[in-house]
């Protein structure tokens, strides 16, 4: 994955952008579509990858529970941490993704 700050998330509207980036666990339900599959975009606004709302707040983890109690109120409400997308030009998973760079496995 490339780490770069002149990339953006695209394909989700601003409330679901807020709720999973600012969100709690209570509110983070209200998510339009748990299983929306979005896309990052770098500076010159081409596709570089999937990614849907459950691997954001994966992505951004965090100390304490917080972020895993974001994540299982997304599963709650119907996110698929099975559901496979093109991440950074490979097949993977939430579920994959939680268990290799968070060591949190998710059923």
């Amino acid at each position: 994955m490339t780490s770069n700050n002149k990339n953006k998330i695209v394909g989700f509207s601003q409330n679901d952008l807020s709720l999973i980036t600012n969100g709690n666990s209570d509110n983070i339900k209200n998510i339009s579509n748990p299983n929306n599959v979005g896309h990052v975009e770098d500076s010159e606004g081409n596709s570089i990858s999937d990614i849907t709302p459950l691997i954001m707040v994966i992505n951004a983890g965090g100390s304490g529970n917080e972020w895993i109690e974001k994540v299982n109120a997304l599963i709650s409400v119907g996110a698929d941490p099975n559901m496979e997308i093109n991440y950074y030009n490979q097949n993977t998973t939430a579920k994959k993704l939680a268990h290799k760079y968070r060591n949190l496995d998710l059923s």
